[in-house]
């Protein structure tokens, strides 16, 4: 696409959707069409982009390649009094986020409005799943201490389960540095609660079952999964319908080192476990900067009649699912997991995907190669 000859159009479009994004904080809609966003890599140098309580603007287009590069975006918060040159967590978790979300494969659907921001998901579907179809469904959360992240690093996962029939949704959520520090955590279960009574209102059109839901995430995803499915005591106003019975719709929670405890009781795992709860798996590395927290965790729960699943990885750090080395087995437990449950069928074993890093990697190449010479 030559960015040049559709740039006044572009910019119009993300100046008139801007303008039309305000809605309600909260809503269960039906599912909409795929991405309908404007694409950031449209916009002329010198344009604006705002996202959640920042914005960023293409100053120039310094070596003439048509696309947004480090060193070409300056960035200014709501609280700022001008503009500032883009550093490198800016550009990682502004610049290239956006381009990311966009260029993500997978269909996507906006699961919450809140202000300008639309919140999506990215569904990784069974090939032969048809509307009304009653498959098991899988919500992923991605970690980044609810400050930063990327829907996409669990691609992989999705992708095999999809092939073991399993309806995947990917969600983005708001985080702390694109969307502003306070309340990080709380916003961020509000937001996981939302994107889960979005996947139950939609079930039937994406062939889901939804009283076979499982939650899946890592470090503060990790916490996500566990909040998402269990904390049912939020005031209305912190968690816009709240519904106390989201619990059953979740059959299985799949947290990787996760937060366990947090400063607010209503959104803390170590507060929300009970004997009713989902079977949880957990799975931590031995050199996990949480290892001892989680220790204690699982003693907790099995005071509490609770008998977690648990992995603990010899000398894996943080993080450690995710990256090529351990990917295979981590999903081959968590496999087992969901198998053992009845969740999955007894079925043929999928290679895995390439990890989070390579598939950015691809992803970004391959804009760049489609881009070149526009």
């Amino acid at each position: 696409m030559n960015t040049r000859s559709i740039a006044g159009f572009a910019f119009l479009r993300v100046l008139a959707i801007s303008l039309l994004a305000v809605a309600p904080a909260f809503s269960a809609p039906t599912a909409s069409a795929s991405w309908e966003e404007p694409r950031l890599m449209d916009l002329r140098p010198g344009g604006t982009f705002r996202i959640g309580v920042k914005t960023i603007r293409w100053t120039a287009d310094l070596n003439r390649d048509g696309l947004i590069d480090a060193g070409e975006v300056e960035v200014r918060a709501d609280t700022d009094a001008g503009w500032s040159p883009a550093d490198a967590q800016a550009y990682e978790h502004l610049v290239k986020w956006r381009l990311l979300l966009e260029l993500d494969p997978a269909p996507s659907h906006v699961y919450r409005r809140v202000g300008e921001r639309a919140l999506r998901v990215f569904v990784d579907s069974p090939p032969d799943v048809r509307p009304g179809d009653k498959r098991p469904a899988a919500i992923f959360f991605f970690g980044g201490s609810w400050n930063v992240g990327w829907q996409g690093e669990f691609m992989a996962y999705t992708e095999y389960l999809a092939k073991r029939g399993m309806v995947c949704f990917r969600v983005d959520y708001r985080v702390g540095f694109r969307d502003g520090a306070e309340g990080r955590d709380l916003r961020a279960v509000d937001d996981a609660r939302a994107s889960l009574r979005w996947v139950i209102a939609n079930a039937e059109r994406f062939g889901v079952d939804p009283a076979r839901l499982v939650t899946i995430g890592e470090s503060a995803g990790g916490h996500l999964a566990i909040a998402a499915a269990l904390a049912s005591g939020l005031d209305p106003a912190d968690d816009v319908g709240s519904d106390p019975a989201l619990a059953p719709h979740v059959k299985a929670i799949v947290s990787a080192f996760p937060v366990s405890e947090t400063g607010d009781r209503r959104i803390s795992p170590w507060h929300l476990v009970n004997p009713s709860m989902p079977p949880l798996f957990l799975t931590w590395g031995t050199k996990d900067v949480f290892a001892e927290k989680l220790d204690k965790f699982v003693a907790h729960a099995r005071e509490l009649g609770i008998a977690p699943t648990v992995h603990v990885e010899p000398e894996a750090r943080h993080g450690f699912i995710l990256f090529a080395r351990y990917q295979a087995e981590s999903l081959a437990r968590i496999d087992a997991f969901l198998t053992g449950l009845g969740i999955l069928r007894v079925g043929e074993k999928i290679t895995p995907g390439p990890d989070f890093t390579r598939r950015q990697a691809e992803l970004l190449s391959a804009y760049r190669s489609r881009h070149a010479g526009s």
